[in-house]
């Protein structure tokens, strides 16, 4: 083997992979829980997110979510209990109204992280620790999954 492969892999194996885990997991967080109350305001489908859990908090419709008077059958409802949870979490007590777009945003956020994390585990599996770190950090970088961190989508 040359010196240059020789020292690539005794460098790769000087480090711990749980750092390289870690590492990814913050660097992750960051750019995804970054930013999240600052931006736009809520677009039309995260004002319903937002509004559905604002009624969830003010006691109305667990079951059934309702945004205005109308029960909102549309969609599962785990997006509205989701926010309704990251409300009383995030949000100041006395909050009004009870819901904030960082609160509404915050789901979406560590669903981003946990998706880039299940994306690692998988590469790993497959391929090795590095290749699964470089599928995680594609997945990380990716422009669809930051946009879609910062939105209160389904």
């Amino acid at each position: 083997m040359s010196k240059s492969r020789v020292a690539f892999e005794e460098e790769s194996l000087s480090r711990s992979p749980h750092v390289d885990v870690l590492l990814l997991f913050l660097f992750t967080a960051l750019l995804s829980l970054c930013g999240l109350s600052s931006g736009p305001s809520l677009s039309d489908h995260e004002a319903i997110i937002a509004q559905g859990a604002r009624q969830i908090r003010q006691g109305e419709g667990w079951m059934i979510p309702k945004v205005g008077d109308a029960p909102f059958i549309r969609k599962p409802p785990l997006p509205f209990w989701l926010t309704a949870v990251t409300s009383t979490i995030v949000d100041p007590p006395g909050l009004d109204p009870p819901v904030s777009p960082r609160a509404a945003r915050f789901p979406s956020a560590i669903a981003a992280v946990l998706t880039t994390m299940l994306i690692y585990a998988l590469g790993r599996s497959m391929y090795g620790h590095r290749i699964g770190v470089l599928c995680g950090v594609v997945m990380g970088t990716c422009a669809g999954t930051f946009f879609f961190a910062h939105e209160a989508q389904v």
